[in-house]
């Protein structure tokens, strides 16, 4: 995501895991997905091993290919 110039946000995280996790378990995976403070703890659990970078704009990207 951070690739594509969309930076991962908690709202983000929580959609990913949602689908994620919908897929998995079905029928026994609640509607409302995992709770409001779930993406917070994850971040913090493991935030040795996320980090952020800063992503070039697509235009960028886009302007040195037709160059």
């Amino acid at each position: 995501m951070g690739e594509w110039g969309h930076p991962l946000s908690h709202l983000r995280l929580k959609e990913h895991v949602d689908e994620n996790l919908c897929a998995q378990l079905g029928l026994k995976f609640p509607e409302s997905g995992v709770g409001q403070q779930w993406t917070y703890y994850f971040v913090l659990k493991h935030s040795d091993q996320l980090h952020t970078y800063i992503t070039h704009p697509l235009d960028t990207a886009h302007g040195q290919a037709v160059n």
